[in-house]
């Protein structure tokens, strides 16, 4: 037992790295066991013909984009998952998955805290931080409550990914900037980081600030020189995103910066700065966003406020001075930065702020933290009782917000609150689950509410969602009127919008429309159900290949090209070689041509 104690007394960071990892993995654990599947989840891991481990799904995830995001990474991570577990524990080992990544993302940022050197500070004797401090800082990163959406969403997985991409590429930036060599290696992190997700896009600009704060003499040509491999790799990502997602519908935001979007801008750097500090009122997918919301001004005051009083005291005295040139503000400009993407200045999806976009950001916030507590901690055991009691609220936050998880009744009801200040997509979410449920009466509702508090600009998508909303009740309870509703919503001019912002309803609208039609069975109905068909074959853009397939065959059929159904059908069976469906149409075709004018003519 001595030897052990005198093992871990030796080996003070890996003991640290070890306990944090595990503290982290049992803080999540309980998470794997948690409701099944959310939202975009099924987009991702529902089509299992996609998750076989084949080379010809490896090669095309690295060509399709999923929901307009290019991230083959998370795909063939999810086919790792499949090969591993299974279909049926899918989902429990995708979560484990997340809760290691990110576990190992928190021993990364660790090392990242133990290796930083702020020479600029004090170059006779640099500040570099302790154990504690580094345990500190890493602990309030891992068990935040903002992380727990990155986390337990399955596919969130995107940003912890590129997060540990991002992190390996800090890291091995570090040892090569300090031994005066070109950082392949970290370029090459920083390339497999888009795989995921480009959130980490903005790292160039942080490594500058890393170099500023740990040189006392600043070579540009040095820093061109290390920073050029990783500024070829931006390049090359973006030109090839250009080409990639040339054909991909755009987010549907402005591109102009209205002032409306730079109060937007504004109100999520305080959001994100502030949240991260004091993770209070965090809401899960997509929170509430108001500027009537109170306090939401002194949030933006408070922000600017903080900055402009730090600035002052670097201007009255030199020390402070010297802290702020040296430390906080390369922090806070690397905390803008690495935001800049996720703060409004165009939407993301539905949302204009989610706490989930902080996973990387809050690095910067909770390296200044740190900073904080070597400064003042080690000297007075008064302030490390405020440090570590900090440290304990953000963990008993983090494990009360990962309780809302559980169900998905659980978190929908944290999402909506009492309604006051809601996300409309909120409202959405809501609505479509518990439409799935057959509770009619309450989606309904909801979707009444989200109109009710529509904006000039998506008050027509949300009218449409209602409608169709009645229009599927109804033709689920046998109503004829329900689908005279939901042929209203499909040839309104605005469905196109309504087709972006609400895409997987608008696909059910659509199936149920075709069902209806389908059903009914006359000359016009076929030619509507053919219509229907060629929408739903837009609105797949080619994104799954046995979807577009499916719909080319049923067309065919109803346009009684038999031969053509029959061909197409068979095409789409090297996908899923067992599925009764297409086994049984192609059975059916082939009859139709057996039975067909042509085929007894020529017996």
């Amino acid at each position: 037992m001595e030897k052990v104690v005198d093992f871990l007394r030796r080996h003070a960071d890996f003991t640290a790295a070890a306990a944090l990892f595990i503290v982290t993995l049992l803080f999540f654990l309980p998470g794997v066991a948690f409701e099944a599947s959310l939202l975009d989840d099924t987009a991702y891991t529902g089509k299992e013909y996609f998750l076989f481990p084949t080379w010809e799904n490896i090669i095309y995830h690295l060509k399709t984009p999923v929901l307009h995001l290019y991230s083959p990474l998370v795909m063939h991570s999810f086919m790792l998952d499949y090969a591993v577990w299974g279909k049926d524990m899918l989902l429990l080992g995708g979560r484990l998955h997340n809760i290691i990544l990110h576990s190992c993302n928190a021993v990364m940022f660790y090392v990242l805290l133990r290796k930083l050197r702020f020479n600029r500070f004090s170059p006779d004797d640099p500040l570099h931080l302790s154990i504690p401090a580094a345990v500190f800082g890493a602990v309030c990163f891992a068990l935040h409550p903002q992380r727990i959406e990155s986390v337990i969403w399955l596919v969130e997985r995107k940003d912890v990914q590129a997060l540990f991409f991002g992190l390996a590429s800090i890291l091995c930036f570090l040892v090569s900037y300090r031994r005066n060599r070109l950082p392949v290696l970290g370029a090459l992190f920083y390339l497999i980081s888009f795989g995921a997700k480009p959130t980490v896009i903005t790292l160039p600009g942080v490594l500058f600030l890393l170099m500023w704060m740990e040189s006392e003499q600043f070579s540009w040509k040095r820093v061109l020189k290390m920073l050029s491999p990783y500024l070829v790799v931006m390049l090359i990502y973006i030109c090839f995103n250009i080409v990639q997602l040339s054909g991909v519908a755009s987010s549907g935001a402005d591109g102009a910066v209205s002032l409306n979007r730079l109060q937007i801008v504004a109100l999520n750097y305080a959001n994100y700065f502030f949240r991260t500090l004091l993770p209070l009122g965090i809401q899960p997918l997509y929170p509430a966003f108001s500027f009537s919301m109170p306090g939401m001004l002194l949030l933006v005051v408070g922000f600017f406020g903080i900055s402009v009083l730090t600035l002052i005291l670097a201007v009255i005295k030199w020390r402070y001075q010297r802290m702020f040139l040296g430390i906080f503000a390369p922090l806070l400009l690397a905390f803008i930065g690495t935001a800049l993407p996720m703060v409004g200045f165009h939407t993301i999806g539905n949302a204009e702020f989610a706490d989930r976009y902080s996973y990387y950001p809050a690095l910067w916030i909770l390296i200044g933290v740190a900073v904080c507590y070597e400064l003042i901690a080690p000297r007075r055991s008064i302030w490390q009782f405020f440090f570590w009691a900090y440290c304990g609220l953000i963990a008993v936050l983090g494990f009360c917000y990962l309780q809302t998880w559980q169900t998905k009744d659980s978190f929908i009801n944290v999402m909506i609150g009492d309604g006051e200040y809601v996300n409309p997509a909120a409202w959405h979410v809501g609505a479509c689950y518990y439409f799935d449920q057959g509770e009619y009466d309450l989606a309904l509702q909801l979707a009444d509410n989200a109109l009710e508090r529509s904006t000039p600009e998506n008050e027509e998508r949300n009218r449409l969602f209602l409608m169709a909303m009645y229009g599927i009740a109804r033709s689920r309870q046998g109503d004829p009127e329900g689908l005279t509703l939901l042929d209203q919503v499909i040839c309104t001019p605005e469905f196109g919008g309504f087709r972006y912002s609400f895409k997987g309803f608008a696909e059910v609208t659509l199936l149920t429309a075709l069902e209806e039609h389908l059903r009914r069975g006359t000359e016009k109905d076929r030619d509507f159900a053919v219509m229907i068909l060629k929408v739903l074959r837009e609105l797949s853009m080619g994104a799954d290949p046995l979807r577009d397939l499916n719909y080319r065959a049923l067309t065919a059929f109803l346009l009684e090209d038999y031969q053509a159904a029959a061909d197409i059908t068979a095409e789409a069976l090297k996908y899923a070689p067992t599925d009764e469906h297409l086994l049984k149409n192609l059975q059916h075709y082939r009859e139709m041509i057996k039975n067909s004018p042509e085929a007894e003519a020529s017996n």
